[in-house]
């Protein structure tokens, strides 16, 4: 049971690390490629709400598995 939790943990924390990654160079080629500011901040803003919504799932799964 405590190993499935550790397990289920490490996979979304991997998972925000990725989101993280690929937000990274999605910023680094919309900026070079499209060089359009409003593009550019959607792309972030979905991108961040995405990441914020895996931490608020992460964070319940922690606290309602105990």
């Amino acid at each position: 049971m405590i190993l499935q939790v550790i397990m289920e943990i490490v996979a979304v924390t991997s998972a925000v690390y990725g989101l993280v990654l690929s937000m990274v160079i999605c910023v680094i080629a919309v900026a070079i490629f499209s060089g359009h500011l409003l593009l550019l901040l959607i792309t972030v803003g979905t991108m961040l709400g995405m990441i914020k919504q895996l931490r608020i799932n992460a964070l319940y799964m922690k606290t309602h598995t105990e």
